[in-house]
């Protein structure tokens, strides 16, 4: 029984060899410049919660 544990065990867990598949590129999309600075808490978390609109730069 422990070797018929075993065998499942090493064929569940031995890595699958699959087709590298050749992957498109990442899309890239063009948004702007900042809107807020994130390095200000302050001004993040009001511009999320839309306490004051973002003004751009």
């Amino acid at each position: 029984m422990s070797e018929l544990v075993e065998t499942a065990l090493r064929q569940l867990l031995q890595p699958k060899k699959r087709d590298q598949k050749q992957l498109p590129p990442i899309p890239t999309f063009p948004g702007g410049a900042y809107l807020v600075d994130i390095a200000d808490r302050d001004a993040l978390y009001g511009a999320m919660e839309g306490l004051y609109p973002v003004k751009a730069p």
